[in-house]
């Protein structure tokens, strides 16, 4: 699924009510070779809290979160440099992670009703100015 795609069918979500997570990140590694996601690990704890009295929101999000990790650390190819990706266990396992070969603006977690586009939009304009093809490397992996 190419970005444009991907952000035409997220532009196109009703919200169900659920947790909808989006999470853009730069996934080159440190010196220690693991990636720097701590800082959206604390936000996810946030997040976990707020929904702390939701129980089915709650077990949406941790699933969400956790399928999340496991793309992280176990799917992405060598060459990717940045993900987006976007999840809501609450609405029929709703998934969609995107590889690109270049980083993004800035990492950011958002959890909410609806997808949280302005960096996937930003993307995709990018691509339309510079005249180039934005290289997706797996946008259609199941993680």
């Amino acid at each position: 699924m190419s970005p444009d795609e991907a952000l035409c069918k997220l532009q196109s979500y009703t919200s169900s009510g659920v947790p909808f997570v989006s999470l853009y990140l730069n996934v080159k590694p440190r010196r220690d070779g693991k990636i720097e996601f701590d800082r959206i690990k604390e936000e996810a704890e946030f997040y976990l809290k707020r929904f702390s009295g939701d129980t089915f929101s709650q077990a949406c999000l941790e699933f969400d979160l956790g399928k999340i990790v496991y793309c992280l650390q176990s799917n992405l190819k060598p060459e990717t440099k940045s993900v987006a990706i976007f999840a809501c266990a609450g609405d029929n396992g709703f998934f969609v992670p995107l590889e690109f070969t270049r980083p993004i603006t800035r990492n950011q977690l958002s959890v909410g009703e609806m997808p949280c586009l302005y960096q996937l939009a930003a993307l995709c304009q990018t691509e339309e100015l510079a005249g180039e093809q934005l290289e997706v490397i797996a946008g259609s992996v199941t993680c």
